[in-house]
């Protein structure tokens, strides 16, 4: 059966309380560090709403479907199991259109905001917005314009966000944050700390920043907002990735588990470089990750530049059919080549794209060193390992130039 609300785990008391109290309040705004069980306390509520107040109408939204999926959709479904609710049972799930049903004739939708003109027509009570911070204000107020469901009885329909605080220039930590209106908003902060259930590498890591670089210690750590500056790539921007023959592509993985494993697609066309997104999870064993690998119906003769700090699982992937090859790791050569390139993000590689403007050198006192935070760089390490080493492979194509390599069409057009 299903768990009743005291039986719920003790890490959500926090927010369960905030919950509690700011029933009537419009918005919901939960902020803080990394760990700090923002989106998943939200997630058990949802749930808890979802099977205890009948006629709601839920959406779930990240900025692209490939998140969503990796994120909210897969986090939900894990919840329902942890409460001991049952398919079929308790609810109906639709895979295909990422719907959950309840017999109360409520609602769960999955619903990316990739194009908001695809829910202009759209009618919800609840909309939780994750990651507020990859969407634009234009993206929030159709979001918002959905928020007009007739509700039951006292129930007040509700905006809930969740996001890190990076940058305190950034229009939600204006806007949401400095301007909230408190008679309509509440707000609430949270860091590890909060969450004794996070293992204790991670919170060990998340603490270490405080020796590494001030201003990462204050936005993971601490949950405060940051103000990004030395930024090591501001070379990219937003692009499909384009149509490619199997055999022109190359890849670059970067190892972890209790950090994800990130494995970038890499693709050049008249000399410039797109990337793609394909695996970002944590706690994947070797074996899983070749399983999501051989999923995705990869040409594994294609070079694979993997970290060389792994050789057995380089072997591995080797004899799983895979050419792997040690990565150069060298990073400050790697950091120039790469930001003398102008890089091409497929829009669906969110990780990639939220670990990019939050990529910056170290800074100690007030000397700025010629190495990068070594914190949430697993999508750079991957793209700087795949860019780099296919570089250098190809002996004849790429010169040297002030300590990086680059083509002398590339530097034509950048010039």
């Amino acid at each position: 059966m299903p768990l009743s609300e005291n039986e719920i785990p003790a890490i959500i008391e926090k927010f369960w309380l905030f919950f509690d109290e700011n029933a009537d309040k419009e918005e919901l705004i939960l902020y803080g560090g990394s760990g700090g069980a923002k989106s998943h306390t939200t997630c058990q509520r949802l749930v808890r709403d979802f099977f205890t107040i009948p006629d709601l109408h839920f959406m779930i939204t990240r900025k692209t479907g490939p998140s969503l999926k990796a994120t909210t959709w897969r986090m939900i479904r894990q919840i329902l199991s942890d409460f001991h609710y049952q398919e079929g049972r308790d609810y109906h799930l639709n895979r295909t259109d990422k719907e959950i049903e309840a017999p109360n004739g409520n609602i769960m939708r999955f619903t990316p905001i990739d194009d908001p003109q695809k829910i202009k027509s759209a009618s919800y009570n609840v909309v939780y917005v994750e990651e507020i911070t990859e969407f634009t204000e234009e993206d929030i107020f159709f979001v918002k314009n959905t928020i007009r469901r007739p509700n039951h009885g006292d129930y007040r329909n509700k905006l809930i966000m969740t996001f890190n605080p990076i940058d305190i220039n950034h229009w939600v930590w204006q806007k949401h944050v400095i301007k909230m209106n408190p008679v309509k908003a509440a707000i609430i902060h949270s860091t590890h700390r909060d969450n004794p259930f996070l293992p204790q590498a991670y919170r060990d890591q998340l603490e270490a920043l405080a020796e590494q670089d001030e201003n990462f210690y204050r936005i993971y750590t601490l949950g405060e907002p940051g103000v990004l500056e030395h930024t090591i790539y501001r070379n990219y921007t937003t692009a499909p990735f384009p149509a490619h023959k199997a055999e022109d592509l190359f890849y670059g993985l970067d190892f972890g588990y209790n950090n994800p494993s990130a494995l970038v697609e890499c693709y050049e066309k008249d000399d410039l470089p797109y990337v793609r997104e394909l695996i970002y999870e944590s706690r994947l064993t070797n074996s899983q990750l070749i399983d999501r690998m051989n999923a995705l119906n990869l040409d594994r003769d294609c070079p694979f530049y993997c970290d060389s700090a792994e050789p057995a699982r380089i072997e591995e992937l080797r004899q799983a059919g895979y050419n792997a090859i040690p990565a150069d790791k060298n990073v400050k050569d790697g950091i120039d080549y790469v930001k003398r390139r102008r890089l091409y993000i497929d829009p669906a590689s969110i990780n990639t794209l939220n670990e990019i403007p939050a990529y910056s050198y170290r800074k100690k006192g007030e000397q700025i060193l010629d190495e990068p935070v070594k914190f949430r760089d697993h999508a750079m390490d991957s793209t700087r390992y795949a860019l780099y080493t296919h570089s250098k492979n190809r002996p004849g194509d790429y010169i040297l130039l002030s300590g990086g390599f680059n083509s002398p069409q590339q530097e034509e057009k950048l010039s």
